[in-house]
């Protein structure tokens, strides 16, 4: 009976698990503090304070997701 646990690829697929959760956990509160701004901003200044900061934090998700992509399953020594 093999151990999964031992298996370098489960290991590996299940760190990308891990972080595809993390980062579309991100998305989400990315797109609840958007629709949240849109819904309760007072004036324009709020408006695009919000949304600013909204699309700032979804590139950063987008930075976060592309290096992931890019350093993830590879042994780097």
């Amino acid at each position: 009976m093999k151990n999964s646990s031992l298996n370098p690829a489960a290991r590996e697929a299940r760190d990308a698990e891990r972080c595809n959760v993390f980062l579309c956990a991100l998305s989400a509160m990315g797109v609840i503090g958007l629709f949240g701004g849109l819904l309760f901003a007072k004036s324009w200044l709020d408006l695009v304070l919000i949304t600013g900061a909204a699309a700032w934090t979804v590139l950063g998700i987008l930075l976060l997701a592309f290096i992931a992509g890019l350093c993830g399953g590879r042994n780097r020594g």
